[in-house]
């Protein structure tokens, strides 16, 4: 019941910061006319420039009312989408605030909705209001805290992308030994690359090490396996800032491929 509640309410956070079809039609027809306004004011302008006898003042003006018209008429569909938004997430907080919870992970994960909303209506200034809370969070071992561990460390990287967390030591207090010995083996032999944050949410820095020279490949591969993203890389630059925005949020695993040198695969985490 509390697990369908919470699932509800992070539905509910990505519908409230949803755009329909027909709103995104609109925008973009009111873009391109403004567009086609402004391209023939400029020409009029070119025109009145090179011939001192034409008079375009009359057709300059009409143009310019035009677009001052859909200038105000884009402002006033932004603001009644912006209205909408925050009133579907305070409804949206209202409900996750009703939330009983008995349980780490669950608790935990009704706090970062409310940290998610109050980011989405607030900005980082909300977002600093709330960094106890989510650093408190970050620093769980991910089997107690569950995925509100990962979305907190999503969050503290907008603030603060340099913080490490040592899961092996945390974990390992607290009753995770032979979990966190098997995550630290894997963090020891992936040495030749590093992507921070991890994790992440849209932008991803690569450093690859001296010994990869050339051109190469960064993979990333599903849960399932299959290659969902593969891009082509100069490694003779050793530091690349990657947009994953277009992948969902989830657990994948990165590689860089080189025809002599395969790096060892590693889990880059993506929480939104």
């Amino acid at each position: 019941m509390v697990t369908g509640k919470l699932y509800d309410v992070s539905n509910g956070i990505n519908l409230a910061n949803s755009i329909s079809e027909t709103e995104i039609h609109d925008l973009m027809a009111m873009d391109n006319f403004t567009d086609n306004i402004i391209q023939s004011i400029t020409s009029l302008d070119s025109i009145a420039a090179a011939d001192s006898t034409i008079n375009l003042i009359d057709q300059r003006e009409i143009l310019m009312q035009q677009l001052n018209t859909v200038i105000q008429d884009k402002q006033n569909l932004m603001y009644m989408l912006n209205t909408a938004t925050q009133q579907a997430l305070s409804n949206v907080q209202v409900a996750n605030s009703s939330i009983i919870t008995n349980n780490a992970p669950d608790e935990y994960e009704q706090i970062m909705n409310d940290v998610e909303i109050e980011y989405e209506i607030g900005g980082m200034a909300a977002l600093q209001n709330k960094c106890s809370q989510v650093f408190d969070i970050a620093v769980q071992c991910p089997h107690i805290g569950g995925k509100a561990v990962y979305k907190a460390r999503s969050y503290v990287a907008l603030m603060n992308d340099t913080i490490e967390y040592d899961d092996v030591t945390v974990c390992a207090q607290a009753g995770f030994r032979k979990s966190a010995e098997t995550r630290n083996t894997k963090e020891e032999i992936k040495g030749n690359i590093k992507i921070v944050p991890n994790p992440t949410n849209e932008k991803i820095t690569v450093t690859i090490s001296d010994d990869m020279n050339g051109m190469c490949e960064i993979q990333f591969n599903d849960v399932v396996g299959k290659s969902v993203l593969l891009k082509e890389l100069d490694c003779n630059q050793k530091t690349h800032t990657l947009n994953i925005k277009l992948l969902s949020e989830g657990i994948y695993t990165v590689k860089v491929n080189q025809s002599n040198h395969v790096s060892e695969q590693f889990k880059l985490i993506i929480v939104r």
